[in-house]
């Protein structure tokens, strides 16, 4: 299964640091937000916010009906989601917004395999207080096929 999952951010770190959309429409992920996606975890010395994060939520595999049993892909559900430090949700809309419009729907080729689709399921929106700090999460779950060569 890792295969199929290391795919997912071999293919979504690339696709989402590589937009240069500019202002009015990334323009914030244009200006520095795209050294700052993360596979999981960011690191606990991060400062600098807004940030994208993105993780495995479940992932099942499809496997052909044969006495050889093999997979044809990995059925993922990710989630991925902007994170504001103190910042009000409308000021995370418009990254939140363009990386659905990069990734829902969308497809590609990482090397090692395909991501076969790329569909967003649900909306994520919660805020985390930490002593005095709120941090807001803001994006979505998306059902992604992940095929490995």
């Amino acid at each position: 299964m890792a295969e199929e999952t290391d795919l997912i951010g071999s293919w979504l770190t690339p696709l989402l640091a590589a937009d240069t959309a500019g202002a009015g429409s990334l323009g914030v992920l244009s200006a520095g937000i795209t050294s700052r996606i993360y596979d999981t975890l960011a690191p606990q010395e991060e400062e600098t916010y807004p940030i994208i994060i993105f993780n495995i939520q479940s992932a099942t595999d499809l496997m052909t009906i044969s006495r050889a049993g093999s997979r044809v892909w990995a059925n993922c559900l990710v989630q991925v989601k902007v994170i504001g430090k103190d910042q009000a949700f409308s000021e995370l809309t418009g990254i939140a917004s363009r990386i659905d419009a990069l990734i829902h729907q969308a497809s590609g080729a990482p090397i090692g395999g395909t991501i076969v689709a790329c569909t967003r399921e649900q909306i994520v929106r919660y805020i985390e207080p930490v002593g005095a700090l709120v941090y807001r999460h803001l994006g979505g779950l998306f059902r992604m096929l992940a095929q490995a060569a």
